[in-house]
């Protein structure tokens, strides 16, 4: 008990409580269900049982082999640096997995609001194409939350925006919807629009790739083939400038 009040009180120093803010927010983003003074009570807590292995370990093998017992040391260091890292890295792999779905969700929605659906019977729908992968995987969690609170998918998605500064490109959507729904917009429309934008900008990525390949194609072309030929054009005029220097050279040795 001593030591985890020791622990918890390393959380009360400013640096740490500076840093449980945006490690809340990876936390949150990562959907690793913990709050962020807990995970690092644990992280602390292994940490120091660590050190006090390795460190026992040093003392013993320092005996024998000096380097190896300092190397052990740097174990504990290295745990609580991977671990401090770690929710920030699972939140950057998972907005990354959102963003690679979101042109397909997009389209997918365009396709849904004509039929004149709801928002939330367009999420019921994402919900249940697995093929949008973690996309799908957030509308069911959205659903779920509204039906088992009984409160409005909007009011949901407002609350779910406001926990986390999410910004992968399903989160700006969802914050497009809720700004559209507070400005008695069409939701319809927003929906159609943002899959506009997107047509537009995958159309300028694809331009800018094609201009790219062009520019890779004709430096292949000079390198593999123009220039080996204007290689073998300068050899041929020397060899001719060069001939009758060397007829001259020759018959001067004869004669």
């Amino acid at each position: 008990m001593f030591i985890i009040k020791k622990l918890k009180m390393l959380l009360s120093v400013p640096a740490v409580q500076s840093y449980i803010p945006k490690l809340q927010n990876n936390i949150t983003v990562a959907r690793m269900h913990v709050h962020a003074e807990e995970y690092l009570l644990n992280v602390f807590s292994i940490t120091l049982i660590l050190f006090a292995v390795m460190f026992t370990a040093s003392v013993v093998l320092s005996i024998y082999f000096s380097p190896v017992a300092l190397l052990l040391l740097a174990v504990p260091v290295a745990y609580l640096a991977y671990m401090i890292a770690k929710p920030g890295q699972k939140a950057s792999a998972r907005l990354k997995k959102i963003d690679k779905h979101m042109g397909e969700v997009l389209r997918y929605l365009a396709n849904l609001s004509v039929m004149n659906l709801t928002l939330g019977e367009m999420l019921e729908k994402l919900c249940h194409e697995k093929i949008y992968g973690i996309v799908s995987d957030e509308a069911c969690e959205l659903l779920y939350t509204s039906k088992l609170k009984s409160v409005e998918i909007f009011k949901v998605i407002d609350d779910y925006l406001s926990m986390t500064s999410e910004k992968s490109k399903w989160g700006m959507f969802l914050q497009g919807l809720i700004t559209i729904r507070k400005s008695g917009g069409i939701e319809r429309d927003y929906i159609l629009r943002q899959y506009e934008n997107y047509k537009n900008d995958l159309s300028i990525e694809y331009s800018k790739l094609t201009e790219q390949l062009s520019m890779y194609a004709e430096l292949f072309i000079t390198m593999t083939v123009s220039f080996p030929l204007f290689l073998i054009l300068i050899f041929a005029i020397m060899g001719i400038v060069s001939a009758p220097a060397i007829a001259q050279a020759s018959l001067f040795y004869i004669f």
